[in-house]
């Protein structure tokens, strides 16, 4: 599963992405090619200049998807999200659209 959301247009030609995959699909290069593919999507279709996203920083194999889809680190987000009743610190990352052109009327 993949969810785009936080999406805005002009000025600022972003949006958020997070992801899962069954554990028993881990390790094949699955999330890495759908994200790839659904960023671009995003970025022709919708003219988006940045995709944000963030993980946990035990989370090695998040970390590694993130990496091999052009993602770079940002910064570091504490208490950021509210999981399983544990505020958990976060790494924020983002992959830009180099290839973003303004639209006509912007």
């Amino acid at each position: 599963m993949i969810t785009y959301n936080s999406i805005m247009q002009f000025p600022f030609h972003a949006c958020n992405v997070g992801y899962s995959l069954a554990e028993n699909a881990q390790g094949r290069g699955i999330m890495r090619r759908a994200l790839k593919a659904t960023n671009q999507w995003l970025f022709d279709n919708l003219n988006m200049h940045r995709v944000t996203a963030s993980y946990m920083p035990r989370n090695k194999r998040s970390e590694a998807v993130l990496q091999a889809v052009g993602f770079q680190k940002e910064g570091e987000a504490k208490d950021y999200l509210l999981i399983n009743g544990k505020w958990e610190d976060h790494i924020l990352t983002s992959v830009i659209n180099q290839d973003w052109v303004a639209a006509i009327n912007e």
